[in-house]
């Protein structure tokens, strides 16, 4: 429903999509799950309609309420259910309504583009999973910058100048300066940061965003000589293609285009990847998780197909 929804939206983001679309996705979610009828389901959109936002200004300033915006439409899908359970009635063009979402937060659209697609094309299965813990519109950079790293054996000492040509809204979303005081949620929206860092290093891990790691000197020199070029892509909405030119200070010159970032379902992680990640986010946990349960939610999640209760697997992440 979410992707859906976000897929029909024509111009570039003047509010935080995921927060508002969300909403209508974890609403439909619940309504499935409680059996609402078409009448209760209307009136659950429309009251979920009424507590929507979702400000990008969070993001242009790397604010923890970025990621807290998607709770709040999680609370609220729950708030709009219970009120439209009980009965009570919401407002029902909320989509295309003259007040609806998207004249309201979208300012253009195109359902019709969409619609025909419902039932056939299930828009889980095109979301891309994200390897490094940072901005999703940092990887394609980070996946460019690991690739010539990789390819050339660059040594990040000898560079003298890294160049990213990239679609208007992966500037708008990550390139932002680095700072010598940057915290760790502007840190992770900093495309020259993440690039520095895996050039470093050859990886991006949670560890370089601690309060060390945003500090490291030699990370922030090279993240300085990184530089944030926008292309003539009209898309307001594309992420790709983009590419990386590095400069060395004895002439060499690499290139590297990206159409396909990693962890795009048509790029997408490996196995072996995807557990990698899912242990090592298990063992960062800021409550500390029971290691003999790792392998059983890993086992779970994997066949839920078989689970009666998805319970189960809460309750060993919510100890």
């Amino acid at each position: 429903m979410a992707c859906t929804l976000g897929v029909a939206c024509s111009l570039g983001l003047r509010f935080f999509r995921p927060r508002g679309l969300g909403a209508f996705g974890a609403t439909a979610a619940l309504a499935v799950l409680r059996d609402f009828d078409p009448e209760r389901l209307v009136s659950a959109f429309g009251i979920v309609h009424g507590q929507l936002c979702g400000t990008m200004q969070a993001h242009t300033e790397g604010s923890p309420l970025l990621g807290m915006q998607m709770g709040f439409s999680a609370r609220n899908a729950v708030l709009a259910c219970d009120l439209a359970g009980l009965g009570v009635p919401g407002p029902r063009d909320v989509l295309e309504g003259p007040f609806g979402y998207f004249a309201l937060f979208e300012g253009a659209h195109d359902l019709d583009r969409v619609i025909p697609d419902l039932g056939r094309i299930w828009r889980i299965t095109e979301i891309a999973h994200k390897p490094f813990p940072s901005g999703r519109a940092t990887h394609g950079i980070v996946d460019a910058c690991l690739a010539l790293r990789r390819e050339h054996s660059v040594d990040e000492s000898k560079v003298s100048r890294v160049t990213a040509r990239v679609p208007p809204l992966i500037n708008h979303l990550v390139g932002r300066p680095v700072t010598d005081d940057m915290d760790i949620n502007y840190a992770r929206l900093c495309a020259c940061f993440a690039a520095a860092r895996v050039l470093i290093s050859g990886n991006l891990v949670y560890e370089d965003f601690s309060e060390s790691g945003r500090q490291d000197p030699d990370t922030l020199s090279v993240a300085r000589r990184v530089h944030i070029e926008v292309d003539d892509n009209p898309d307001p909405n594309a992420l790709t293609p983009l590419s990386v030119e590095i400069e060395c200070h004895d002439g060499a010159c690499f290139r590297k285009r990206i159409d396909t970032v990693y962890g795009h379902p048509a790029n997408p992680l490996t196995r072996d990847a995807w557990l990698d990640k899912f242990r090592d986010n298990w063992r960062l946990a800021a409550s500390p998780l029971d290691p003999a349960a790792l392998e059983r939610v890993i086992e779970r999640l994997e066949n839920l197909h078989e689970i009666s209760d998805s319970a189960v697997i809460i309750d060993d992440l919510v100890p």
